[in-house]
């Protein structure tokens, strides 16, 4: 259940008479069947069979209207299906005051023709039924009579100690209170979370410096010397010398010579290595009479254009044929069966006993019937399907 259950609600119905009810079942008298609070829907006996299902027994000519609508809605109140998904049998019976003791044969007849229960846990939906009927408070709980009346001077039970001290005239307890904190230590601990979080602030600053920042390359600079243009003239080669010796190279002179240091002569320059290519000597050509000139090729025939082709004649026009529209067929309605709902039925949004109820279908209501499922479900509706009915609580209507 959704709320808490009082005293009064707890308390099952009154147990029907023993005389009346059938070996197995369990009986209730007078059952308020209305769902909403301040209504009564009263019905005189109410039996339940954990086997077989509910029986609402109204005694003649007195006849409760709507009872197993009512029962079923006042189910829905307290949640039963979440509880116990699955089908329920509810019947609805007038029986007049000689028959109440032979209600054995009557209640087998009835439930004949109705699908068996369908509910987990055994018979453990009985006790949620009989809780489900018991009477509801409209408002709080009535004083029980032997519970004595609180005394509304009386001061409240619970109250905070300084406030019973000052009332009662009492100092307060030292124990209770807490000496405040001087003017030193409250200037002290003013700081530190001023301190805490600006280090704080500072470390989160370093780490995303660190991380966002790569490493740096710390080596110098690489100076590329520009190669010498090669010009297409033969490079002049160095004369030899007199005495046939080689030529004596140039003194090198270096780029950047160290500030500080004085000489009275300055260095001879150093010459630097030649880096054009050694010189490649010509190979003179053949006379002209001993080259072999190679006689000329005929030039060939130009290819013949391609014969001209014949184009096909375009195939005569095929004749329009006129599509006639079929017959417009028969309205849907008229073709549909109709059924009448034998007594008050779920509407379920599925053939099956946990489908979710769409709501309660009256006795006597006409639907048209669109299928049939293997099972004995029949899918009902009026324009259009709108759920599905177990076959046995439905009949062939009348034209």
């Amino acid at each position: 259940m959704d709320r808490p259950i009082l005293a009064q609600e707890a308390a099952a119905p009154m147990p029907a008479p023993p005389s009346i009810v059938p070996p197995g079942w369990i009986g209730l008298e007078r059952c308020n069947l209305s769902p909403a609070l301040g209504q009564v829907l009263e019905v005189p006996h109410v039996l339940l069979h954990p086997e077989v299902g509910v029986a609402l027994i109204d005694i003649a000519p007195g006849q409760t209207k709507e009872a197993e609508a009512a029962f079923r809605a006042r189910l829905e109140t307290a949640r039963f299906a979440a509880i116990f998904p699955g089908y329920l049998p509810v019947i609805h019976l007038q029986v007049p005051p000689s028959a109440l003791d032979q209600l054995a044969p009557l209640l087998t007849a009835a439930f004949a023709d109705l699908p068996p229960v369908s509910l987990p846990g055994g018979d453990g939906w009985v006790s949620v039924v009989r809780r489900a009927l018991a009477p509801r408070m409209s408002g709080r709980a009535a004083p029980s009579p032997a519970a004595p009346t609180p005394d509304r001077r009386a001061p409240p039970i619970m109250l905070n100690r300084e406030v019973a001290a000052q009332r009662a005239g009492l100092a307060p307890s030292p124990e209770t209170e807490v000496p405040p904190l001087p003017d030193e230590a409250r200037s002290r601990l003013r700081p530190v979370p001023v301190v805490v979080g600006l280090a704080a602030l500072a470390a989160t600053l370093a780490a995303a410096a660190m991380f966002w920042s790569g490493p740096r390359s710390t080596e110098p600079p690489v100076t590329v010397a520009a190669m010498p243009e090669r010009s297409g003239d033969a490079q002049p080669t160095a004369a030899p010398l007199a005495g046939g010796g080689a030529p004596s190279p140039a003194p090198l002179v270096p780029r950047n010579p160290a500030p500080g240091l004085g000489s009275t002569a300055a260095p001879a320059p150093l010459r630097a290595p030649d880096a054009s290519p050694p010189p490649v000597a010509a190979t003179p050509a053949p006379p002209r009479d001993r080259v072999a000139t190679s006689p000329r090729l005929p030039e060939a025939a130009p290819p013949a254009p391609p014969p001209p082709q014949e184009r096909a004649a375009p195939p005569p026009p095929t004749p329009a044929v006129a599509i006639l529209p079929p017959p417009a067929p028969p309205p849907a309605a008229d073709r549909v069966p109709r059924v009448m709902v034998r007594a008050a039925a779920n509407l379920r949004a599925a053939p099956e006993n946990r489908a979710p109820v769409l709501r309660i279908a009256p006795q006597g209501e006409v639907l048209r019937e669109f299928s049939r499922s293997r099972d004995g479900w029949v899918e009902v509706g009026d324009t259009r399907p709108q759920g599905w009915i177990f076959s046995k609580l439905l009949v062939p209507a009348k034209p």
